[in-house]
C-alpha cells in the first residue's frame, strides 16, 4: 500500500508539475503575444510618421521646386520686358530691371556703356502675352519664351506683330535666378 501511496503521490506530483509547466508557458507566450502587439502596434504608428514625414517632404520640395520655377519665371519675364520692350523714355527703367536679372557680362553686351538710348529712335517695340516654360536643376535653370512684339515704326505709325520663341539659359548668383545666355529658336 505504501508502494501504491507513493506512486500515487509521484503521479499527482508529475501533473502538478505537468500543470504549472504548461500555464507557465501559457503564461509566457500570453505575455509575448501582448508584447508582440505593442511592437507591431509601434511599428505601424512609426511607419505612419514615416510615411506622414516622406509626403511633407516630398510636398515641400514640391513646393520649393514651384517657388524655384516661379522665381525663374519672374527673372525671365523682366528680362524680356528689359530687352523686348523699347520706348522713346524707357531706357533707365530698363537698364536698371536689367541689370538685377543678368549677369554682367550680358548686361554689358546688351547695354554697353555710352550707348544713348531714345535718341534716333525708329521703331517702339511693344511685348505681349509672354508665356514662360521653366525647368530646374540645382543651380541652373532652362526656360522657353514665347511672346508677341508689336513693332511700330514712328516715322509712318505702321505696325506689325510677330511671335518669337526664345530659350534661356539661367544660373543661379547670389540667391537670384539670372540670364546668362539666349537665343532666338
Amino acid at each position: 500500500m505504501m508502494h501504491e501511496w507513493i506512486w500515487k503521490t509521484l503521479i499527482l506530483f508529475l501533473a502538478l508539475l505537468v500543470g504549472m509547466g504548461t500555464w507557465m508557458a501559457f503564461r509566457t507566450i500570453d505575455q509575448q503575444a501582448v508584447a508582440i502587439e505593442k511592437l507591431e502596434a509601434t511599428i505601424q504608428r512609426q511607419e505612419e510618421q514615416l510615411a506622414y514625414f516622406q509626403h511633407y517632404l516630398r510636398s515641400q520640395s514640391k513646393g520649393e521646386e514651384r517657388s524655384e520655377k516661379q522665381q525663374i519665371q519672374e527673372t525671365v519675364r523682366v528680362f524680356v520686358t528689359s530687352v523686348f520692350q523699347v520706348t522713346e523714355d524707357n531706357a533707365q527703367e530698363r537698364k536698371a530691371n536689367a541689370k538685377t536679372v543678368m549677369t554682367t557680362a550680358l548686361y554689358e553686351h546688351l547695354f554697353p556703356e555710352g550707348e544713348k538710348e531714345g535718341e534716333g529712335l525708329m521703331y517702339v517695340h511693344d511685348v505681349e502675352e509672354v508665356q514662360v516654360y521653366t525647368t530646374v536643376n540645382k543651380e541652373k535653370g532652362h526656360a522657353y519664351v514665347i511672346f508677341e512684339q508689336t513693332m511700330k515704326n514712328l516715322a509712318n505709325g505702321k505696325q506689325g506683330v510677330k511671335t518669337i520663341t526664345m530659350q534661356l539659359s539661367l544660373k543661379r548668383v547670389d540667391d537670384r535666378w539670372k540670364v546668362f545666355e539666349f537665343e532666338t529658336v
